[in-house]
């Protein structure tokens, strides 16, 4: 299995209307960046079997416009909301019985997550994962704890710049 690991884009901030985090939604800044990702990630990945993400409005977002140019599915987990635990989302996870997949959650949650892909303790390794960041992790089969490889762990700018002025962008 192929695990991409994204951060949410950009997002308001509280205040106005905005009152409680779970409803942030992306700004339009997190918006224009996170649909010149997609693209992106479908020149690299090709395709997705799902995407998931927490229920959180700016993670359903994010995994929404990721989604526009792979036409998946989408599931959404709770366990991907902020303090989730890795190995109940890793548990999920192997449920899809998927070659590949993309979650999209929060930090610092995130980049336990991918630690927990990578070694047997949890936060021992940390992943700096600015917003809309994407990291690919493989398994030589399902996810279990400490089994996979880290493949790369790209920031937005760079996922950007790599492809700046390619046709399919």
């Amino acid at each position: 299995m192929r695990l991409f690991i994204m951060r949410h884009g950009i997002a308001e901030d509280l205040g106005g209307a905005v009152r409680r985090d779970a409803d942030r939604p992306l700004s339009f800044i997190g918006s224009e960046r996170t649909e010149k990702i997609a693209q992106v990630l479908h020149t690299i990945c090709g395709g997705l079997d799902v995407i998931i993400s927490s229920p959180l409005l700016r993670a359903r977002q994010t995994a929404d416009l990721v989604n526009a140019p792979f036409k998946t599915r989408r599931e959404i987990l709770d366990c991907l909301r902020p303090g989730g635990d890795p190995e109940e989302i890793l548990s999920q996870l192997r449920t899809y019985a998927t070659d590949s997949c993309l979650v999209v959650g929060h930090m610092p949650d995130i980049s336990i997550l991918a630690s927990y892909c990578l070694c047997s303790t949890p936060a021992r390794v940390f992943m700096q994962f600015q917003k809309a960041a994407v990291a690919s992790i493989i398994f030589s089969r399902v996810p279990y704890m400490a089994s996979g490889v880290l493949e790369w762990l790209i920031q937005p700018d760079h996922l950007l710049s790599l492809f700046a002025g390619r046709d399919e962008l």
